[in-house]
């Protein structure tokens, strides 16, 4: 059974609900999301997932396809409520809370 935590279900939704005939997220609306053009989406991704920060995705040929609940969890990473960053759980492959960037949820 996997476990994802209400916080990213929610976040999920909304995307889902902006985005209602969509099964995963693909460049073009990862450049919509983030209000910028598709080509420095590309190059904004390339450097994302260069570092410690990747947000787990599936390439088929050129095609860019991140499930919602990966970008709602990505995204959340950097959202802040007030002055403080959102507190996420952090699960690593036991089942434990461990990981802070990137996850599994087992």
């Amino acid at each position: 059974m996997s476990y994802v935590p209400e916080i990213v279900l929610a976040e999920a939704e909304k995307l889902k609900s902006r985005y209602p005939d969509k099964d995963n997220i693909t460049l073009k609306e990862y450049a919509d999301y983030l209000g910028i053009k598709r080509t420095y989406a590309a190059e904004h991704f390339r450097r994302m997932n260069s570092g410690e920060n990747k947000i787990p995705h599936i390439k088929i040929g050129q095609k860019l396809l991140i499930s919602f609940e990966d970008f709602a969890y990505w995204i959340l990473q950097y959202k802040r409520i007030g002055n403080s960053p959102v507190q996420l759980p952090q699960l690593g492959v036991d089942g434990k809370y461990k990981r802070t960037r990137g996850y599994t949820f087992n």
